[in-house]
């Protein structure tokens, strides 16, 4: 049997609380790119030592966080599980503490940068799971005051960039637009001042980076 057919086993059989409205978004299948974003980053811990088959014992519920935070201009309410990445680490939390978390995730973006080879061999689907990842984080790695805000984008002011390190994600803000998230990647075009740089590509540095960012945001640890 297959570490992913164990970990889906595994979960299949752990009580789920999951609003059946957003089940089909969160289930715990591998049909599910939400799941499989979990069990990428379960692996990843694996590959590293930092976490056994044994540890998941202690998880008992597969669910959603009952929380809200308020951000923005207008500091409006806004519930956690609309969130994947917010949802993402409510359940990584039950298995190991954030902070702890924020140091193996540094240890697994050094890994990644010497050798990401077997680290992009942990998923069946493993650039479109690492894609998700980086879609999903980069809603908290924006300005909340942008991303946070129900106003109309100016068109001038759609197109913008984003550093991590010396690195730069390059994004467009877009509420109008037919996709479901406000903020999607973008390709650099020749207004950009900063094109010659290196477009960052470390899966782990977007986790870590928005994990920090939504700690100012909301509580999560």
């Amino acid at each position: 049997m297959t570490i992913e057919n164990i970990l889906q086993e595994i979960f299949a059989k752990k009580q789920q609380n999951i609003d059946v409205k957003l089940y089909s978004k969160y289930l715990p299948r591998t049909s599910n790119y939400f799941y499989l974003a979990f069990e990428y980053l379960l692996r990843s811990f694996f590959e590293i030592n930092a976490l056994t088959l044994r540890n998941l014992e202690q998880f008992s519920v597969y669910d959603l966080p009952i929380y809200s935070f308020k951000a923005g201009k207008q500091n409006y309410e806004y519930p956690a599980n609309r969130y994947p990445f917010l949802v993402l680490f409510h359940l990584v939390k039950k298995l190991i503490s954030i902070s702890q978390i924020e140091s193996l995730l540094v240890t697994l973006s050094n890994k990644y940068e010497i050798d990401n080879s077997s680290l992009d061999l942990l998923s069946r689907d493993a650039e479109e799971v690492q894609t998700y990842l980086k879609e999903i984080s980069l809603e908290f790695m924006v300005s909340s005051l942008d991303y946070f805000n129900k106003a109309s984008v100016h068109p001038q002011h759609k197109n913008k960039i984003l550093a991590i390190g010396n690195r730069i994600v390059y994004y467009t803000l877009d509420r109008d637009g037919p996709n479901a998230r406000y903020v999607q990647f973008r390709e650099p075009t020749i207004e950009d001042p900063t094109q010659t740089k290196p477009i960052e590509n470390n899966v782990f540095n977007f986790l870590l980076d928005a994990l920090k960012k939504s700690e100012n945001l909301v509580k999560i640890s």
